[in-house]
């Protein structure tokens, strides 16, 4: 990535002098060919690796469906991922709540447990993460 560019783009930390080009499973290649593990882990909620094929099939089958709706209507497949999910949770815990930034998510604990608790403040730590909309 020039130094041109990377001055154009604003962002919480450093731009680093390197520019992805594609990744494959748990590997990502630079522009100049050089292949790293991607440690990184994805951002926000794209934490899938890289190019998996299962996923990749997954992803295409939807999109020739429907890539994105309201989460304020029923949608066949985001209530399987419900029914899935609320399979797998220990006994007395039986929501979920979709989000698409771990920010979203953020709000909405904060959001949940003031209304469960009936309590109107909150502790929070100068300086800690707690995502980027607050």
């Amino acid at each position: 990535m020039t130094a041109e560019i990377s001055n154009l783009l604003l962002g919480p930390r450093p731009i680093w002098p390197i520019e992805i080009v594609r990744g494959r499973n748990d590997r990502v290649w630079s522009a100049d060919g050089q292949s790293y593990y991607d440690f990184y882990g994805g951002h926000a909620v794209a934490l899938t690796g890289h190019a998996h094929r299962r996923v990749r099939r997954a992803v295409l089958r939807q999109m020739r469906q429907l890539i994105f709706y309201s989460t304020s209507t029923g949608l066949a497949i985001r209530n399987r991922a419900a029914e899935a999910l609320v399979r797998r949770l220990p006994q007395g815990l039986g929501h979920v709540f979709f989000s698409n930034s771990g920010a979203e998510a953020n709000e909405n604990a904060l959001k949940i447990a003031l209304k469960l608790t009936g309590r109107n403040r909150l502790l929070a730590f100068q300086g800690s993460f707690h995502g980027r909309t607050l």
